[in-house]
């Protein structure tokens, strides 16, 4: 049995300074009556903390951090805890505004590892598996609004 709790806080809008906060907590339950004895109960945590700052000279920058933390359970040695951050500078050019310059940066602690936990009443286990992980990206984006010409 899963019991989560998350609660959001923001401040600000995403068209200007904003920064929005999403903390939970959950307790997950297991019990057995082939291994009673087995304690594979554990507390998880996490959320997301955003951030997204209009900055001078038309630079935006957005930062996303997600936390995933959960006890360590006597059947494993090791405790997957994540936290993954990602963060973009984007610079807008051109007077109608269609052109942007984006720095993209993913995962920048590289923790962004694959991992699920599966505790059922005869099993335990715990998949970790390849996913995309630090990577930086320079991209440009035109955005062609208008169509410009004469009437025939």
């Amino acid at each position: 049995m899963n019991t989560d709790v998350e609660i959001n806080l923001r401040y600000g809008n995403e068209e200007k300074n904003s920064i929005e906060v999403s903390p939970s907590i959950g307790y997950n339950t297991s019990r057995s009556s082939l291994r009673p004895l087995q304690n594979s109960n554990y507390w998880n945590y996490g959320g997301d903390v955003d951030v997204h700052l209009l900055l001078a000279g038309k630079f935006e920058l957005s930062s996303e951090c997600e936390f995933d933390l959960r006890q360590r359970i006597q059947a494993f040695s090791s405790n997957p805890n994540q936290i993954r951050w990602h963060a973009t500078l984007t610079k807008t050019i051109f007077k109608n505004k269609s052109g942007k310059f984006f720095l993209i940066a993913n995962d920048i602690l590289n923790q962004n590892k694959g991992y699920n936990r599966n505790i059922n009443t005869n099993f335990i286990s715990e998949d970790r598996y390849a996913r995309i992980s630090q990577y930086f990206l320079l991209k440009f984006e035109w955005s062609f609004n208008q169509i410009q010409g004469g009437n025939k």
